[in-house]
């Protein structure tokens, strides 16, 4: 995805560098409103100062190649990369509410204690108002008590010790173009749990039917397999690593090679029967199971297919 960043970032510099207007907004706890924070009595230059945190952290990040490119649901984890989900629409309802009310005229935020904040979100448009950016940062209490960088009720926005609200000077994902971009996934994971569980669960059953229509594995099999995997939300989650790899390797691989690979290998030889049929019969076997399938060495020998271990992308054919 080398080339894609390099398009995105170009995109995303062009949009930063010549943005004509940039809102802020809050969205309150527990209702999720949206509320805009006026800044037109601002003499401290606070919202500059914001604005250039924000554009900062984007040049941070462009800079660090470390932060790839990679597809939220089956890319292995790491410490640095921008997880992106294409279809966010359906999964994550109230961003695609946010982003609705952001074109709204809002009412301004008025609570003095900023107690019940949950996200910020900046928008930065430029002239022609088309893709705009949306950048969101998720609110922890703590930052509410801080005394450098904030912005407090008392003569506008000038900066003194009561009710103050840290300035913070990155931000854990971002939409544009209608894709969703996450930068701290942990943190993204606490904040949309539930919806993130309902969409990986919805991508292991679609993974399972093709494997099974395509006869990669059996009915058997994937019944059994099935039995385990749903009740687990790990199991899901190291299961979907594999699915780019298994929709692939399905085209030219089915249950009988898998059979004699497992019987091969001393890691699955008690996954296969008397009857040569694999057989998951236990929440062990399962997770021994789950674990070949996303060994790479399990893919690249039924397929002939070299692997990148780090990206877990195809990249040569042998």
């Amino acid at each position: 995805m080398l080339g894609k960043r390099k398009e995105l970032f170009e995109k995303l510099n062009q949009v930063i560098d010549q943005a004509t207007n940039k809102c802020f907004y809050f969205v309150t706890k527990p209702s999720n409103q949206m509320k805009h924070m006026d800044f037109s009595h601002d003499k401290d230059g606070v919202w500059e100062e914001f604005c250039r945190g924000q554009i900062s952290y984007f040049k941070q990040i462009d800079n660090d190649s470390d932060f790839e490119l990679v597809d939220l649901i089956s890319a292995d984890e790491r410490k640095k990369a921008i997880y992106v989900l294409d279809d966010y629409v359906n999964e994550f309802s109230n961003l695609v509410e946010i982003i609705r009310n952001v074109e709204k005229l809002l009412d301004n935020y008025a609570n003095k204690e900023f107690d019940d904040l949950k996200l910020m979100v900046t928008r930065f448009d430029t002239l022609e108002k088309t893709n705009s950016l949306l950048t969101f940062k998720i609110i922890y209490p703590v930052q509410t008590i801080y005394k450098k960088n904030s912005i407090s009720w008392n003569k506008g926005y000038k900066k003194n010790k009561n009710n103050l609200f840290r300035i913070p000077q990155n931000f854990e994902f971002f939409i544009y173009e209608n894709k969703l971009y996450i930068i701290d996934i942990d943190r993204f994971e606490k904040l949309y749990m539930e919806e993130l569980e309902a969409f990986r669960i919805r991508e292991a059953r679609s993974t399972l039917k093709f494997i099974k229509e395509n006869n990669f594995l059996s009915e058997k099999t994937c019944t059994q397999l099935e039995t385990y995997l749903f009740n687990n939300v790990k199991l899901v989650k190291q299961f979907l690593k594999a699915k780019d790899r298994l929709r692939s390797a399905s085209k030219t691989v089915n249950e009988i090679h898998v059979v004699n690979y497992l019987k091969d290998g001393f890691s699955g030889y008690d996954l296969v029967n008397e009857y040569n049929e694999i057989e998951i019969d236990s929440i062990r076997k399962a997770k021994s199971f789950i674990k070949i399938l996303g060994d790479e060495i399990f893919v690249s020998r039924l397929t002939g297919n070299t692997y990148n271990v780090k990206a877990s992308n195809l990249v040569q054919n042998s």
